[in-house]
């Protein structure tokens, strides 16, 4: 792996008035003022089948070491806010089951007077659950021998957010038909399809399935069902349309929600080349992924020799991340001489998904002269879907 950076001729070198073992590092470090980010390019100056032996000249003084930098993370407000809406959501719909009781309003003994009167063989059992109005629409829809209605998924009449998550589940479904005896219930995403549309014709809106989810029952009653979806649901991105379906002898159905996905956080393995924006001051040379580079490791690094004088610059690091992705932190790791100085790395900053790293500046000496080097690792963690690729293809 160390020799991936390759044999980049040493510009640095040339004003040695000695051999390789003159170089001797200085133990300051020398950056003193940052240029402004490069303009994006989408490649660095340096092509893959070049290299460098300043690592290796620098090692030959001593063992080069790495300084870790701050692990920084970024308020993640959307993530944080999905969490919250959620857990609210959850808390919401935390009604105690078996709360059939119709006792409570006298709404119990007009019905069952009504019916017994209308038909013998017919027993609603009124729920407190729902309103009087909904208790009369339900009782008549059972008189009538329909399926399931689905009124209400964690308090909601609307806009419920599905999700695998622990902060979401169980949910608690209240309506009215689904019977004594359990049946089956699924959460379908689905995309509206249009077919044989064109100049003269308007075409046709077809609604499919694209994934469905079967949920896990905990309790079932003609009013209220307590089911949750699998926790370890993986490879479904979020998704903006959603239809709930609980099923028994019919089916009734609840549509108009949305699916989050489960979050978990990852480092990424590596980034496109074409993903960094790199400023041109010393042959900037872009590796990715890094592995044991002379110890550092991470999501990509970036080295410079022959710099100008010491001048520190901003690398910027556009990342193309999927839907429902975002950065959670950075940590910036600096590759130096061991030479026992107080060198620090400055955390990253992060604007949307562009991450931009100030790069510092070392001076080494070789001869009577001074050359200016740096070389860095970036470590990028980021936010999403489990089980989906972050970075779009």
């Amino acid at each position: 792996m160390r020799s991936n950076f390759g044999c980049l001729a040493l510009a640095i070198a040339l004003s040695c008035a000695g051999s390789v073992a003159q170089v001797r590092p200085q133990v300051q470090q020398t950056t003193v003022k940052s240029h402004p980010a490069a303009k994006p390019n989408g490649t660095s100056s340096i092509t893959a089948n070049t290299s460098s032996s300043l690592p290796g000249l620098l090692k030959q003084q001593g063992a080069l070491r790495v300084v870790s930098g701050q692990h920084t993370r970024y308020a993640l407000a959307s993530t944080s806010a999905l969490i919250g809406l959620l857990h609210q959501q959850k808390q919401a719909g935390q009604i105690s089951v078996g709360q059939t009781m119709a006792s409570q309003t006298g709404l119990g003994s007009r019905l069952t007077a009504a019916k017994v009167a209308r038909n013998a063989t017919f027993s609603y059992v009124p729920s407190s659950l729902l309103t009087d109005q909904e208790n009369r629409l339900c009782e008549q829809q059972e008189a009538q021998g329909k399926g399931p209605s689905i009124l209400r998924v964690d308090s909601q009449a609307s806009a419920v957010k599905f999700s695998p998550d622990a902060q979401a589940n169980p949910y608690t479904i209240v309506g009215c038909g689904f019977g004594g005896n359990p049946g089956t219930i699924h959460l379908t995403l689905v995309k509206d399809e249009t077919t044989g549309s064109g100049w003269f014709n308007s075409g046709s809106t077809t609604t499919v399935a694209v994934y469905t989810l079967n949920f896990t029952i905990h309790s079932w009653n003609d009013h209220e069902i307590v089911a949750s979806l699998d926790p370890n649901t993986s490879a479904i991105p979020d998704w903006p349309y959603t239809r709930l379906e609980v099923k028994t002898r019919a089916s009734g159905y609840f549509v108009g929600g949305q699916f989050i996905a489960r979050r978990q956080t990852m480092l990424l393995a590596g980034i496109p080349q074409t993903e960094s924006s790199l400023y041109p001051a010393g042959s900037p040379y872009f590796l990715s992924p890094v592995t044991d580079y002379y110890g550092l490791n991470g999501t990509a690094a970036v080295m410079r020799q022959g710099l100008s004088g010491p001048v520190a610059g901003q690398d910027q690091f556009n990342l193309k991340l999927a839907p429902g992705f975002s950065v959670d932190s950075t940590q910036t790791d600096l590759l130096v001489a061991n030479i026992g100085s107080n060198i620090s790395s400055q955390p990253a900053t992060l604007n949307g998904n562009t991450i931009t790293v100030t790069y510092p500046v070392f001076s080494a000496l070789s001869g009577n002269s001074t050359i200016y080097y740096s070389i860095y690792g970036l470590k990028i963690w980021v936010t999403g879907p489990v089980g989906i690729n972050p970075l779009v293809k």
